[in-house]
């Protein structure tokens, strides 16, 4: 028996606390509970009040831009898998299990939250340069998870 895998979600925010606060919520709304939630407040006037869930962390940093917080989340994230959500943005209440499970397959998907979860496995390109490996076979092979 495998173990399951844990999930550390990141979410960024600034000067947002309406959007967070949903954000925070559709997150502990999941089908499959996330391990943590680091929230990650890139420097807001007023700091970002979060939620009392022992789950949900807050690091508080100077505002460098979205990319550098996400950078300071995922060096916080003790989790196996890492998920990403902005501020603005909510999910579906089976959105991290089906990344997950999409995981299970394609163990270097991607997935991106669109108007419709949107996962699918990597890309492989066949040029002359490159041979197809059995297992970009399979990944071809399988159906695309919509």
């Amino acid at each position: 028996m495998t173990r399951e895998l844990s999930t550390s979600v990141v979410i960024t925010t600034y000067n947002r606390p309406a959007y967070l606060s949903a954000a925070i919520d559709s997150v502990l709304a999941q089908s499959r509970p996330a391990s943590e939630i680091i929230v990650v407040d890139a420097g807001s006037p007023e700091p970002a009040i979060v939620s009392s869930d022992r789950s949900v962390r807050l690091i508080r940093t100077e505002n460098h831009g979205p990319a550098t917080a996400r950078n300071m989340g995922v060096e916080a994230s003790t989790g196996d898998i890492l998920l990403f959500l902005d501020d603005d943005d909510g999910w579906a209440p089976n959105r991290s299990a089906n990344a997950l499970d999409v995981h299970r397959f394609y163990p270097l998907a991607t997935c991106r939250q669109t108007a419709f979860d949107d996962c699918h496995p990597p890309i492989f390109r066949d040029s002359p340069s490159t041979r197809t490996t059995p297992g970009e076979q399979a990944a071809r092979a399988r159906p695309r998870w919509r």
